[in-house]
């Protein structure tokens, strides 16, 4: 998903007003064919520590039960953070 999309996406859950949204860096991953997780990464300033927010498809609870999602979320972030080491 690319940036400008993630903006849009964040303006309309945050109101079309919200101007300190400042998306770093983000990607999208598929765990599993149907169900994508998107990693937002915003970098620390003077206000707020880094921080990464991990955003589930909105198809994704069709699919798997909450608990099975949280797993399965747990679980990527672990492989992704085994890769960046």
């Amino acid at each position: 998903m690319l940036n400008c999309e993630l903006n849009l996406v964040a303006k309309l859950l945050l109101g079309w007003g919200h101007k300190s949204l400042i998306l770093n860096f983000s990607f999208t991953v598929y765990p599993l064919p149907k169900i994508a997780l998107c990693y937002i990464f915003y970098e620390a300033d003077h206000e707020f520590p880094a921080s990464v927010t991990c955003l589930y498809s909105n198809n994704a609870r069709f699919f798997l039960p909450v608990d099975g999602l949280a797993d399965g979320g747990e679980y990527t972030s672990k492989k992704i953070l085994r890769v960046i080491e």
